[in-house]
């Protein structure tokens, strides 16, 4: 009878470890297979929510009523206007001109009373017939303009004459009293500029830049508090 070859202990512990392997693959499956399928979130992008934020401000807006509107409006166009008048009587000063307001007819048509006109200081050797100049009248400092009529570059004078009047002025103007040569008008502008001039009209003016600011604030007063979930992310 033969005998059976009787495995080596080498062989027999080769052999359990790789059952006991086996077995510890088989339990893995099995959990694995009956554990509940884990929930999914969902991760949008950063562009993506904020892409989304963007668009909810804009429909907000878009969602403003007609009386907002027309305010903004109304109010925009105030600030535009008292801009333009600022930079019409003082901001031009800063580029070398002097505004002066015309009082009287005696340069009509060319300049009309009421009309605003901008002065740039001249050098009197480069005044020549024909330019319109600014100069100061008598002691008084009454302030003239008038077109030059002639030139006395001996005596240093320029006779002077305004174009609605007849004859020329009484008194030859000296070269340090001219104030410079007129560049241009503004129609109507110089009335603006005399009221302003006036202690009424400062005040006037001053108190409506304090209620144009007003105006333009007060809706941002009135807002109503935006909640802070309309700023969260979700």
């Amino acid at each position: 009878m033969a005998s059976i070859p009787r495995p080596t202990l080498a062989e027999l512990e080769a052999y359990l470890k790789e059952h006991d392997e086996k077995q510890e693959t088989e339990k893995s499956e099995a959990a694995v297979a009956a554990a509940p399928a884990e929930e999914v979130t969902e991760v949008k992008p950063a562009e993506e929510s904020s892409n989304e934020v963007s668009s909810e401000k804009a429909a907000k807006k878009k969602k403003k009523g007609p009386f907002r509107v027309i305010w903004n409006l109304i109010t925009t166009l105030l600030v535009i206007t008292v801009v333009l008048l600022a930079v019409a009587l003082v901001g031009v000063r800063l580029v070398g001109y002097t505004p002066y307001a015309v009082l009287s007819p005696s340069m009509t048509p060319k300049y009309l009373p009421g009309d605003l006109i901008y002065v740039e200081k001249t050098d009197p050797g480069q005044i020549t017939e024909g330019d319109v100049i600014t100069f100061v009248a008598d002691e008084n400092s009454t302030v003239v303009t008038h077109r030059v009529d002639a030139v006395d570059r001996t005596e240093r004078k320029f006779y002077t004459k305004g174009d609605a009047n007849e004859n020329r002025d009484g008194n030859p103007v000296l070269y340090e009293n001219v104030l410079g040569v007129v560049k241009f008008s503004l129609p109507k502008l110089g009335y603006v500029s005399s009221y302003v001039a006036s202690q009424t009209g400062r005040y006037v003016a001053i108190i409506s830049v304090l209620v144009l600011i007003l105006m333009w604030i007060l809706p941002e007063l009135f807002q109503p508090q935006k909640k802070k979930d309309d700023y969260q992310v979700k």
